[in-house]
């Protein structure tokens, strides 16, 4: 993690406490669990093209069907850079998904980046987006095939 000006190192823990009670909560299938890391008005991005989350609604809808169609799940974070300020806070980090998928294992290695608001005194996150780099573009190109 990146030191930022200001900025308060135990809220920057607190923080990577939430990213590990959500990673916990995937590798338990605990759909409750998951839902407890969020505030109540989240909205949220996945990798898929259908994968949009406007409200507590569709998130839920969204974790079920992930944990519905993964026999195993491993979420883990890495690289993490968090600020805080007051009682809103941002992070970006490296997200890998390991999944087991009709008895195959994919890792879906990604990125994420978040939002999170502090509320009743407990740390929750607001607004989430997981995404996967491009296949197509390679490395130094800005566009697909464009170096």
């Amino acid at each position: 993690m990146k030191d930022n000006p200001g900025e308060n190192p135990d809220r920057t823990g607190e923080i990577i406490v939430v990213l590990d009670k959500l990673a916990e909560g995937y590798a338990r299938k605990d759909l409750a669990g998951i839902l407890a890391c969020y505030s109540a008005t989240p909205r949220a991005y996945g990798s898929g093209p259908d994968e949009v989350a406007e409200s507590r609604s569709d998130l839920e809808s969204a974790i079920r069907r992930d944990l519905a169609q993964a026999g195993k799940i491993s979420v883990t974070f890495s690289g993490c850079q968090v600020s805080v300020r007051g009682d809103v806070a941002w992070m970006m980090g490296i997200c890998q998904f390991r999944v087991v998928v009709n008895r195959s294992l994919q890792v879906l290695d990604g990125r994420m980046s978040a939002v999170f608001v502090r509320e009743g005194g407990k740390w929750l996150i607001a607004q989430s987006h997981f995404a996967m780099p491009s296949g197509d573009q390679g490395t130094g190109e800005s566009y697909p095939g464009s170096a």
